[in-house]
């Protein structure tokens, strides 16, 4: 199988997705002569596999940007050409060459104090010798014993050194092993000590920093002292603060800030790890380069080559690259220019065309032990436009042409692929509610932070890095995909809104490309995926399964504490995002593991527990945000059905999952019994008790249904499953039916006098339960828990099911009627087959009941604008619409109460019909004549 030449990066934030792939560019060494490398164990960024760095740094000295340069502890150099992502040795002779022979530099800067175009580098010793070049000489310059006193740095041993801009001004600064610190301002001739009150004014009084950086574009220093502490200077309080890195422990053994990517890259051995903030770090993966399948003969392992065009001037054209071979040295480079002309030549090779077109180039390199290796190149003479693709469910929306240049796979077979993920992921997420459509933009904004999902408007943004690098990355469309399907579930959405972002909604679309890979293996023919796409698309989802097996590895494994809910984005979110991230992550990792057992099917029940019912089912709503404990415990339920096993102690072990016993078994019945569709079995106690413990009443004791008996207000016992069925239950009635008979039927009454429920209407039955549940006062609802408003009135959804049970066990909407002049009402919506409405006997609850119901019978949306209106959009509910008001522009002009107003809706961005409607203020008594017809259709259905 071919490997993948793919450098792998993730860097999250929240509800965004991100992963960066470098591209595999060998250029120029640091003076523009190009370098093969040597035949040992390498990775495909060109560093040996047991190469560990003790000191990294950047600088600007070639013409073309940025070089990076990393040594060792026996003075072996690597660096990094602009524009490469392959790294070159810089071996002893030519070390040498450039006056570093035997030199072993453990400090290393540099500085523009004469300017850019007379930029420093300064490297530094374990003895305190001090090498350094100006941009422009051709070696190295010894900065003798005597230049090192006349800068007041006489005997000054550095172990850390860099340059920063904290106060403006370009600064230097030196710390040796005990502490002390040299520092020197542009503008300066000698170094100072830093010390005293200005040192302890500014947090590092006491402070030994043994490693740090400057970040470049955050402008901020970052220190580790030789505690292993971490510290980084804070704008706000004016000194340095302590701060807790994220998936890192410990002192690099190299920090430095990489413009090029804007970056912060660490070593710890031979481990890189980056990060865009300085705080949450990601181990990048690496791939050990084991060759390539050859076309010409030799064992079809030994060689790599990878080219691109890097400048272009009128017809002549010059392609950079890289190339290596792990059997020998490599003897030629041939290029196929595509336009019948064919020559030889190593990198940077040029061509001078005729004219301008479009050609497709091919360059064959060969080595000494006849292996070779051959690769497409596209090469555009002509201005690249921007193109659109329609497939049946995917968009691509102004791409450049070139952006799909480095795959073999054509653009329009893309979007058909992609069609084919959209299939796959919305039969698994939904079975409702899905979008129509989903659109890909291409962006080249700067610091684009790779891809990202908007679920609101099904939209998905793919950068510039994304571009193909031989294959597409299929395992990032498909992450992407699965937000934007999953976000379609509003109440999914919300959870992600309130914090939850980070780990679940990363967690299902971290899954989601393993489950279209599968899906497609298992039917491959019925889906038409070609083996060689089936292939790519395997290639990509490696790198992911990587990410997650180091989340797991270097963070859970290791003690770290478990952490999924972010609550504090402004001023911790970052560190917050990056733990709930990495938690999903090694979830994803211990999960993918079980399913390498098992079946993919695995997958998709669990996305079955993610809808809006199931969520809601077990209670969770606006006025109950599930905590870290509640909302882990839902997971591991959901993963327990998924994989038909308990796995609680599994989780808790290798994840650090918070279980409880309770709140875990109350979860497990509720979703149990929504997944077999069945009647519940009746818990010990109401699942709310796990929630309030300091109860101790009755309303928390064992107890068994006892319902046996319904009465009809209106309707018949006749062909109840094509009619709308209401059924009133009681509670706290304490076995007083009579009273209990007679209230429902006034309610009913007050019902009557809507439209929508006019007794005329023959598709609708109501009736009442003659007997309660529960022991005691037999009641079984509370007003305001979960910390919510005290009108909100909350009855225990299981009993409540079980009392309407007995009138009819199929599709029907309940209203628990609670015996108390209290003012409160509410409404839960409950999996499978069942809703929840709640009414007190104060004169004005049953609007607020009436309210209730237009959500569950009707499907209408809230019309109001408020914060926590996140679910009424006009995709989601009738009675929202678009500018122009489509859905009922037929009735504008012919009722006087239907119009198009707007500011209402999900964030007032939508239209409504009727300002006065009951779905903007409950308190009102009308539907409107719009919400009128929406309503009659239910019961046509």
């Amino acid at each position: 199988m071919k490997k993948s030449v793919v450098t792998l990066i993730i860097v999250v934030a929240l509800v965004v997705s991100v992963l960066a792939v470098g591209n595999l560019i060998v250029n120029k060494n640091l003076f523009g002569e190009g370098v093969g490398l040597s035949p040992e164990a390498y990775y495909v960024n060109g560093l040996p596999v047991d190469f560990e760095p003790i000191l990294g740094y950047t600088h600007n000295q070639n013409p073309n940007g940025q070089i990076t340069s990393l040594w060792d502890e026996d003075g072996r150099i690597f660096f990094l050409a602009p524009g490469s992502d392959v790294f070159q040795e810089f071996k002893e002779e030519e070390k040498k060459k450039w006056g570093l022979g035997g030199f072993k530099a453990i400090v290393g800067y540099s500085h523009t104090f004469n300017g850019v175009e007379r930029e420093i580098v300064g490297l530094w010793d374990k003895d305190g010798r001090v090498k350094y070049m100006v941009k422009g000489d051709d070696s190295f310059s010894d900065f003798t014993f005597g230049e090192k006193s006349d800068f007041e740095l006489g005997g000054f041993e550095a172990v850390l050194g860099y340059t920063n801009r904290l106060g403006g001004g370009e600064r230097i600064s030196l710390w040796d092993r005990d502490g002390n610190v040299k520092v020197s301002e542009r503008g300066e001739s000698v170094f100072r000590n830093y010390e005293g009150e200005e040192r302890r004014s500014q947090g590092l009084g006491g402070v030994r920093a043994v490693e740090g950086y400057y970040h470049l574009r955050d402008d901020i220093v970052f220190l580790w002292d030789d505690d292993g502490g971490m510290l980084k200077w804070d704008w706000d309080e004016g000194k340095f603060v302590v701060v807790e890195p994220i998936g890192i422990l410990g002192v690099p053994d190299v920090a430095y800030y990489d413009g090029e990517e804007r970056e912060v890259v660490v070593w710890f051995g031979n481990r890189e790890y980056r990060s865009r903030n300085g705080l949450g770090f990601k181990e990048v993966v690496r791939v050990v380069d084991e060759g390539d399948v050859g076309e010409d003969g030799g064992d079809g392992e030994a060689i790599f080559l990878e080219a691109n065009v890097v400048d272009v001037d009128g017809l002549t054209v010059n392609a950079n690259g890289g190339v290596g071979s792990t059997e020998g040295e490599i003897t030629k480079i041939e290029w196929d220019w595509g336009d019948g002309s064919v020559d030889e030549s190593f990198f940077v090779a040029s061509h001078t065309y005729s004219k301008k077109a479009d050609y497709d180039a091919k360059i064959t390199a060969y080595d000494d032990q006849g292996n070779s290796k051959t690769i497409n190149l596209k090469i555009r003479l002509l201005p690249v436009q921007d193109i659109s693709i329609e497939g049946e469910y995917v968009s691509f929306i102004d791409f450049p042409e070139d952006y799909f240049d480095g795959s073999e796979i054509e653009p329009t077979r893309v979007v058909e692929i992609l069609d084919t993920f959209f299939e796959i992921l919305s039969d698994a997420h939904h079975d409702s509610n899905i979008q129509d459509r989903i659109y890909f933009h291409y962006e080249d904004i700067p610091d684009c932070p790779g891809a990202s999902s908007n679920s609101r408007e099904f939209r998905i943004d793919i950068c510039e890095g994304f571009k193909p690098n031989g294959f597409h990355n299929w395992d990032v469309y498909a992450h992407e995909m699965s937000h934007n399907i999953a976000g379609q579930n509003l109440f999914f959405l919300y959870l992600a809104e309130q914090g939850y972002s980070a780990f679940i909604d990363e967690h299902q679309a971290e899954i989601a490309p393993e489950y279209v890979l599968r899906t497609i293996e298992d039917n491959q023919n019925y889906y038409g995926i070609t083996s060689e796409e089936l292939s790519e698309i395997d290639k990509a989802n490696d790198g992911n399964r990587e990410i997650q097996g180091n989340a797991y590895n270097n963070y859970i494994a290791n003690g770290k504490p478990f952490f999924i809910r972010v609550t504090d984005i402004e001023e911790v979110g970052d560190i917050q995002v990056d733990k709930a991230t990495v938690t999903g992550q090694a979830l994803s990792h211990v999960i993918l593991r079980l399913v390498d057992n098992l079946d993919k099917q695995k997958i998709r029940n669990f996305y079955a527990y993610l809808k809006d019912d199931a969520l809601r089912g077990v209670g969770f709503s606006e006025s109950n945000v599930p905590d870290e404990v509640e909302f882990a415990n839902y997971i591991a339920v959901a993963y327990s059905l998924s994989f038909n096993q308990d796995l609680k102690s599994k989780l808790e072990d290798e994840l650090n999952f918070p279980i409880d016993n309770e709140i875990y078994e109350m979860f497990y019945e509720v979703l149990d019994d929504s997944l077999e569709e069945q009647p519940p079995q009746e818990s010990n106690r109401p699942w709310w008790c796990f929630f309030f413990w300091n109860w101790g009443n009755a309303q928390c004791t064992n107890n068994q249904p006892e319902v046996n008996d319904c009465g009809i207000i209106r309707g018949d016992y006749l062909d109840l499953d094509n009619k709308v069925n209401i059924v009133f239950v009681p509670s706290g009635y304490e076995g007083d039916m009579a009273s209990f008979k007679e209230d429902a039927k006034n309610l009913w009454q007050n019902f009557e006098d809507h439209e929508i429920f006019d007794p005329s209407i023959d598709k609708l039955n109501v009736f009442f339960s003659t007997k309660e549940v529960g022991t005691g006062t037999k009641s079984y609802c509370v007003f305001g828990p979960f910390g919510s408003a005290s009108s909100f009135l909350f009855c225990d959804p299981i009993k409540a099911r079980s009392s309407s049970n007995v009138c009819y066990d199929g599709k029907r909407e309940t209203i628990v009627v609670h015996n108390s002049e209290d003012f409160g009402g509410g409404g839960l919506f409950l999996p499978v087959n069942l809703h929840v409405a709640t009414i007190s006997l104060n004169s004005m609850a049953y609007k607020t009941v009436i309210h209730e119901l237009a959500h569950t019978l009707f499907g209408f949306g809230d019309e109001y604008f408020k914060e926590k209106n996140y679910y009424s959009t006009p995709s989601s509910s009738p009675n929202c619409d678009f500018e122009g008001c489509p859905k009922w522009e037929d009735l504008i002009g012919e009722f006087e109460d239907v119009g198009c107003l707007p500011g209402f809706c999900t964030e007032g961005k939508y239209y409504i019909a009727n300002e006065n409607s009951i779905m903007v203020d409950e308190f009102n008594l009308e539907f409107g004549s719009s919400n009128e017809r929406i309503a009659c259709c239910t019961y046509k259905e």
